[in-house]
């Protein structure tokens, strides 16, 4: 069976905007209000076709990363995403410094995750898991530097560390934090496409404490942070 998709982009005023159109009729609304649900597929229940219903949760997220939106029609089956041309540097460090605020906010009772991870998808996918998680909160930044910088506002609960970061490895920033005793009773995670057996032993040598390759597999990890979390919480008991 074949169709005809049809995509379209072009500026609109201060925003660069992409269509993605087919010949469907379109979605009707009590399923459009179900859309960027994390982990519910639409129809799932009348094909074999395997998925985990994150792909509309993700292009959501990501788009809020890149301050735009996405939409989609009431009347034919069109998508499309509206993101500005630009966005101003300071916008960035306004973004992270609310990310801060809003985990001082909440530390009563929530735990506060922080992922270092510069890879945009990743950082959505993982963003995506735990906000369905009532009693945690997760704080993304890209670099080293930032997480330095995120960890003299924030004491986290756990830490989520990608080993390729732009300003070095992430061993480095493994080795900044068991250093310093205020942070050494941190939980550590790995999570990088690095599966080489000494990697993952030489990190372990290093203080961490749980290390999982990508692709992600969202069962394990649930589990694994549930584990960590309350290892952190037995040892505050302690």
């Amino acid at each position: 069976m074949c169709s005809t998709v049809y995509l379209k982009a072009y500026q609109q005023q201060e925003n660069v905007v992409v269509e993605v159109l087919d010949v469907g009729s379109g979605i009707s609304a009590p399923l459009r209000a179900r859309l960027f649900t994390p982990f519910d597929r639409l129809g799932a229940e009348h094909t074999k076709v395997e998925g985990t219903g994150l792909g509309l949760a993700l292009c959501k997220q990501i788009m809020h990363a890149m301050h735009g939106e996405i939409y989609v029609a009431d009347d034919k089956s069109l998508f499309w995403i509206q993101i500005p041309s630009s966005v101003p540097s300071q916008s960035v460090a306004k973004h992270h410094q609310q990310q801060i605020e809003t985990a001082s906010q909440t530390l009563q009772n929530k735990h506060t995750l922080l992922y270092v991870e510069d890879n945009a998808s990743n950082r959505t996918l993982v963003e995506a898991i735990i906000k369905r998680q009532k009693d945690l909160h997760i704080l993304c930044v890209a670099t080293i530097k930032d997480a330095k910088q995120v960890l003299s506002d924030v004491t986290p609960s756990l830490l989520l560390i990608d080993l390729n970061l732009p300003d070095g490895s992430g061993e480095l920033l493994v080795s900044y934090v068991k250093k310093h005793a205020q942070f050494a009773h941190i939980p550590i995670m790995i999570l990088s496409a690095d599966a080489l057996p000494e990697t993952i032993k030489r990190t372990e040598a290093a203080g961490v404490d749980c290390y999982l390759t990508k692709p992600l597999d969202v069962a394990l990890f649930n589990k694994k942070v549930r584990e960590l979390l309350s290892k952190l919480e037995n040892h505050e008991r302690s």
